[in-house]
């Protein structure tokens, strides 16, 4: 069910704050500024403030779990190994789960769990009611007049998106999007978290950390980027995290030191970050009038990398999964710069028509003048 409603939700989101953009751009009127500028300019406000609530409300909700954890979880920690050679890198699931008979206890008691889900879906209900009480029904897209919206156009502008060469060069990184959450919602928490600390107070804390991150790492960007150069920060990021993974392989995780292991889930979240403004960015602004079926194409591959990865969860020692995400990484960033660097190209100012024809007119003046012949020099 979460996932039926995820990219529906994200779609529908993106429209509204287009929409919110453009009624703004009308009604914040600016002399200065013609209306196209300002509208860009409220879209990234809008966008910007839209994903830091997202980010926040993650960051909200693991907050509130550790808080309750700490509060109703009487149960003492469940640690399923005394042996820290078997996590990390190191860490197979079917070994593990076979080892000395034993298997994982739950690290989370059903009280605390109930009360867990009881909050959230009061939270859930009361975000449903405001957004329905405040959503305005006459509020649409911009649509040309000859525009239909039948199910076979929206079927061809998926396909076209599928077949575009500049999102084709976007996939792969889009696909390591997705593979890269499900390591670090998955596999990361099992093979490291758990499996060195255990129980349920030290993954809401590593979650919280990579929320709080990665709320200030999206919005720093989002402001940084009409200053900086995007290539720039498409190689800031793969260092960033090629570095993450190297650790992620060489490093046995101990519990004499708790704190590293939610700095790394902070430094991933800014890595994840800094991959989805880039992507997201980049869908808007080639497509600024008809981003529908680009987006949907790019939640498409960001959703397969995570079904993926949770689908492979158990199967894969976690070193394996580690170096195949390396791989993805290095094999993604290559065609991502390289439509960078194309965009750039394509976005350099070239000498306008209205001043080749205006030199035109200046020279045709110049013979006028002088009886339609020029002096020679």
């Amino acid at each position: 069910m979460l996932g039926a409603c995820m990219s529906p939700n994200f779609i529908a989101r993106v429209s509204h704050v287009n929409v919110s953009a453009t009624s703004l751009a009308l009604v914040c009127v600016d002399p200065e500024d013609p209306d196209e500028t300002r509208r860009e300019c409220l879209l990234r406000r809008l966008n910007r403030g839209i994903k830091l609530a997202e980010d926040i409300g993650l960051a909200l909700g693991c907050l509130i779990a550790a808080i309750l954890v700490k509060l109703t979880d009487s149960e003492p920690l469940n640690i399923v190994s005394s042996e820290n050679d078997m996590c990390g890198a190191e860490y197979c699931p079917e070994e593990t789960y076979q080892y000395n008979g034993t298997s994982y206890l739950p690290t989370l008691s059903s009280g605390a769990s109930k009360i867990l889900v009881s909050i959230w879906l009061g939270l859930a209900v009361l975000g449903l009611s405001i957004s329905c009480a405040f959503l305005d029904s006459r509020m649409k897209e911009p649509q040309s007049v000859n525009e239909k919206h039948s199910m076979q156009n929206i079927l061809q502008s998926v396909k076209a998106a599928f077949l575009d060469p500049k999102l084709q060069l976007a996939a792969p990184l889009t696909l390591f999007i997705g593979l890269e959450q499900g390591f670090i919602y998955a596999d990361f928490i099992e093979a490291y978290v758990v499996c060195t600390l255990g129980g349920a107070k030290t993954v809401t804390i590593s979650f919280l950390a990579l929320a709080s991150l990665q709320a200030l790492a999206g919005v720093t960007l989002s402001m940084l980027l009409r200053h900086i150069k995007r290539y720039f920060v498409v190689v800031v990021g793969f260092v960033f995290h090629a570095c993450l993974l190297l650790v992620l392989t060489t490093w046995r995780p101990s519990g004499d030191d708790p704190a590293l292991f939610h700095v790394i889930s902070a430094a991933w979240g800014v890595c994840n970050s800094i991959w989805e403004t880039l992507i997201y960015t980049l869908v808007l602004g080639l497509y600024p009038n008809s981003w529908q079926g680009p987006l949907s194409t790019s939640l498409f591959w960001k959703w397969l990398g995570l079904a993926l990865t949770l689908g492979l969860h158990g199967l894969v020692c976690t070193r394996f999964r580690v170096l195949g995400l390396s791989g993805v990484l290095i094999l993604s960033v290559l065609p991502y710069g390289w439509l960078e660097s194309v965009s750039v190209k394509d976005n350099e100012p070239q000498p306008s028509s209205s001043t080749a024809d205006s030199h035109r007119t200046s020279i045709t003046n110049q013979q006028e003048s002088s009886g339609g012949v020029l002096p020679v020099s």
